[in-house]
């Protein structure tokens, strides 16, 4: 992507620390140590007493990160540098705050200890590169004064750099986009809000969502090869009967012109389609020469959410990305009834995205 784009794309590496052994962290950043903005989020939100609605007790993996196994009710320094040094060791340059989980129930509260975690933070970090991490739920977004109480407090923090993440309600289909309108209305308020005050807030794990944030007035956003890393949301448990086979993992792959990840035979299909245009990535390029796995074709998303990204680098990056969501929803209707996309192949947020973005 940096190759590619150039000073069109900024791009970064992050890595979930407590799902790696500390070894395994210091190893990916040392592999990655050409790409000058590296985090390794300490996922202080997983600790099960967080508040986070999914936590679970810690695993064994987990349970190696001390930080995570005795988090202080109040500000403790000590605690915060140890959250602090084992970024540091495990190559960040840019350090995430000693904050978790922002609970909406006493938001008022929430923030306020929050912005004391972040103060320590500061203090123990002095001028090097920090941002401040904060995890809640997407209430923060649709309901207007949690929404406001943490525009305010961005706003008038002396920190510039904010890296957010959200836990949406459930996602349908599976990779599929947020068309919630609230929640879309509420990313548009935060993007265009901050950016107005020159402050940097960096959307983790919000994948398409963040594209269309970042349109709006976000400084970027991440996201991944895997579902989870494309969307911090809710999950439909999965259970099955006892000796039964799991069903076959459906192939998918994503399509640039409709902006969607779909069935890789649709997929298929769509390419031969008039107007179809094709965004090809040097993975699409080996699915074709030797067929498609799901790390080809994982790869091939980044790349072309590269190539999306560095698309709004111009005037009127929303007025960009209303022309790519128009061109996709115009492509869908030009197909006759037969040829149309059903089930999980069917884009559903071009619309919302259109409204949104003009």
């Amino acid at each position: 992507m940096s190759a590619t784009h150039g000073k069109t794309l900024g791009v970064a590496a992050q890595i979930r620390l407590p799902g790696m052994s500390a070894a395994r962290a210091q190893s990916f950043m040392s592999d990655v140590d050409q790409v000058p903005v590296r985090i390794a989020d300490p996922e202080l939100w997983r600790v099960p007493a967080s508040g986070w609605p999914s936590a679970k007790p810690l695993n064994t993996v987990e349970s190696k990160w001390a930080y995570l196994t005795s988090v202080p009710s109040k500000v403790s320094g000590l605690w915060a540098k140890a959250v602090l040094d084992a970024q540091r060791d495990s190559g960040a340059t840019v350090l995430l705050t000693a904050t978790g989980w922002l609970s909406e129930a006493n938001g008022a509260k929430s923030i306020a200890s929050a912005m004391d975690w972040i103060a320590e933070s500061r203090r123990l970090v002095g001028d090097d590169p920090m941002w401040v991490n904060l995890t809640m739920d997407s209430k923060w977004l649709s309901d207007t004064s949690l929404r406001n109480a943490l525009i305010d407090e961005i706003v008038e923090s002396s920190e510039r750099a904010w890296h957010l993440r959200f836990w949406w309600p459930e996602v349908k289909p599976r990779y599929g986009q947020l068309v919630d309108a609230a929640l879309l209305r509420g990313y548009r308020e935060l993007a265009t809000a901050t950016a107005v005050e020159g402050k940097r807030i960096y959307l983790a794990n919000s994948g398409l969502t963040g594209w269309v944030a970042t349109a709006l007035g976000a400084s970027g956003f991440s996201t991944g090869q895997s579902w989870g890393e494309q969307a911090f949301a809710a999950t439909r448990p999965m259970g099955s009967q006892k000796g039964a086979k799991r069903p076959p993992k459906i192939p998918r792959m994503f399509d640039s012109t409709v902006l969607h990840t779909m069935d890789f035979n649709e997929y298929s299909r769509l390419r031969g389609m008039p107007k179809h245009r094709e965004y090809s990535t040097p993975y699409s390029a080996e699915i074709d020469t030797y067929g498609h796995t799901p790390e080809r074709a994982s790869l091939h998303y980044l790349l072309a959410v590269g190539e999306l990204t560095a698309s709004l680098n111009g005037t009127r990056p929303n007025f960009l990305a209303h022309n790519r969501a128009r061109r996709g929803q115009k492509f869908l209707d030009g197909l006759s009834p037969v040829d149309q996309l059903n089930g999980i192949s069917k884009p559903l947020h071009l619309a919302s995205w259109m409204k949104l973005l003009r």
